[in-house]
């Protein structure tokens, strides 16, 4: 294995996996750390593995010790070097915690120098003299080195040592000033994407860099134009052409992303809209309801289109439900219902299943009992077709905020 990959959210290592596999790592996704992993993964043939977390969300602590395990598997796994891939968009705790995480996997590797760069230009997420813009406006008044905690020493290099000739050179001589002034990480800006393959071209070897998947896709071309030179030979990928098979489409998310496109495919498929009431009282009868739904879809299996289940995250709705029921006992119950559904769903032959909001796809993985994925084409831009390891199972998971109002249309062509 080339390289390992440690994501703070579920979207973003569905982000990086892709960028890797499209770069030429034949990839394996795989939700947190299990038991079981390290036997799902014996004798499969694998140049990136990503692990999908949820610190970004988790306390300092929680963060930090479930980095480190993440670490260790990649290294017992064959890694040769990590990557740590965070969520640029932070705010100032979230930004401390990724600079604790930082640290903890710095000591782990016993490594004096890591190197950050957090741009996403495609999306006009820029850093430039340390500040973070989006769209060319300031998103905040402190430079982004700033905000890390005071064990993360970071120095900057600026946008204007990264033009010009020999631009890897002039890296590493500002590299390793700042490691003669105590520093033990480098801010980079990026204002293009220009600017983070050259970043990645210079530093590549380094045993931990860090960023968002832009930098990740410029770490995996460099590993791989370094891997090529040096006479190695890669994995064939595994999911090369469109899957086959019965499919369900499913939703739920009130990001008006995810709403459009609900809207815009039930005016041509048949959909069913999920009766929360229903999966909030007894476990019997949410498991009744749940036996229904599966009928409905048997019903309607052999249409033109797959069939859409979805929540109406309707705000007005939604709050009226949330008020009655409670919001924390609403986000179970539909969890609940999604886990049980696809249960059945797989047992009655479907194997693809097509999943849009956050929470979905953890709980359509937990249903088939999922250790890990193959990663294959992209849908959209960030969003790829996963292959279950060892079975003829199929998904994308599709974060709630993302894709145009035809993402459950781009998901049926080849």
């Amino acid at each position: 294995m080339i390289i390992g990959v440690i994501a703070d959210s579920i979207p973003g290592a569905n982000e990086a996996a892709s960028a890797l596999e499209q770069e030429g790592l034949a990839t394996i996704e795989i939700f947190g750390l299990t038991k079981d992993h390290e036997q799902a993964l014996k004798g499969e043939k694998y140049e990136a593995l990503v692990i999908a977390l949820k610190s970004g969300l988790e306390s300092k602590d929680k963060a930090v010790t479930e980095s480190v395990e993440a670490l260790r598997f990649l290294v017992t796994c064959g890694a040769k070097h990590i990557f740590f891939k965070f969520t640029s968009s932070l705010n100032q705790n979230q930004v401390i915690n990724t600079g604790d995480v930082i640290t903890a996997l710095q000591k782990e590797l016993n490594s004096d120098f890591t190197a950050i760069s957090p741009a996403l230009p495609d999306i006009g997420y820029t850093v430039y003299q340390g500040f973070a813009f989006g769209r060319e406006h300031l998103l905040q008044g402190d430079p982004i080195y700033r905000l890390f905690p005071e064990s993360i020493k970071c120095g900057l290099l600026p946008h204007q040592s990264l033009q010009g000739d020999h631009t890897a050179l002039h890296i590493w001589e500002h590299i390793n000033n700042l490691k003669k002034h105590g520093y033990n990480s480098v801010l980079f800006d990026a204002v293009n994407d220009h600017d983070l393959i050259v970043q990645a071209q210079a530093v590549y070897t380094l045993p931990l860099l860090c960023g968002d998947t832009a930098f990740a896709r410029a770490v995996g071309r460099a590993q791989v134009a370094n891997a090529l030179a040096t006479g190695v030979q890669f994995q064939p990928h595994v999911l090369q052409s469109f899957p086959q098979g019965r499919m369900v489409m499913m939703a739920s998310s009130s990001m008006p992303q995810t709403l459009a496109q609900v809207q815009r495919y039930r005016k041509v498929a048949s959909t069913h809209t999920v009766d929360i009431a229903r999966c909030v009282g007894a476990s019997s009868e949410m498991l009744a309801y749940i036996s229904e739904v599966a009928k409905w879809y048997e019903a309607h299996k052999d249409e033109k289109l797959p069939p859409l289940i979805y929540v109406n995250m309707d705000p007005v709705e939604m709050k009226a439900i949330n008020d009655k029921y409670g919001s924390v006992a609403v986000d179970i119950a539909i969890e609940r219902f999604f886990y049980g559904l696809c249960g059945k769903l797989k047992s009655a032959g479907v194997t693809k299943f097509v999943a849009a909001g956050n929470e979905i796809g953890m709980q359509v993985a937990k249903a088939l009992d999922v250790v890990g994925f193959y990663v294959g084409p992209c849908v959209i831009n960030g969003v790829p077709w996963l292959k279950v390891l060892h079975e003829d199972l199929y998904m994308v998971f599709k974060p709630s905020f993302s894709g145009d109002e035809n993402f459950f249309f781009r998901t049926l062509q080849e």
